[in-house]
């Protein structure tokens, strides 16, 4: 299991679950010039310190399993903008800032729309958008959305 300190509603850290993916050895630093994402986020497609085991349960994102115990607590809900890490967050534009005005969900809006986009740009705007736009349909649309995403094997 992987605890990593997240940023939550109202910029309350806690401890975000996730089954570990990766080498516990190797360091974002060895990798950072391989950064895909554009702005805050950091991903690499094919990120030498993902285990073998690691690419299988991220494909069908598996590794986000221990987050229902995140939501049992209270932390984060089934469905609202991902939980940024806190060095992401204290880089983050003053108008940033109104995306930890929801609780974090395991999927969201970007989860299902952009999901592999590069752009910091478009997950914030997707994120402020689903805030703006809540409901409990937008809710239900995005949760059966998040089903087909899983089995097409989209993660990355």
């Amino acid at each position: 299991m992987y605890k990593a300190p997240r940023v939550g509603r109202g910029g309350r850290y806690f401890m975000f679950l996730k089954f570990r993916s990766m080498y516990t050895a190797m360091d974002r630093a060895n990798v950072a010039h391989a950064n895909e994402k554009h702005g805050h986020i950091f991903k690499i497609r094919q990120d030498p310190r993902v285990t073998p085991i690691g690419r299988f349960i991220r494909r069908y994102s598996l590794d986000e399993l221990p987050q229902l115990i995140n939501v049992l607590r209270g932390e984060m809900s089934l469905v609202g903008p991902r939980p940024h890490p806190v060095d992401e967050v204290n880089r983050y534009q003053l108008h940033h800032y109104r995306r930890l005005d929801m609780k974090p969900g395991i999927t969201g809006l970007w989860q299902v729309t952009a999901r592999n986009s590069p752009s910091f740009d478009l997950n914030m705007h997707l994120d402020l958008t689903y805030i703006e736009n809540w409901n409990l349909a937008l809710d239900l649309r995005i949760l059966m959305s998040t089903v087909r995403v899983l089995f097409a094997a989209e993660g990355i």
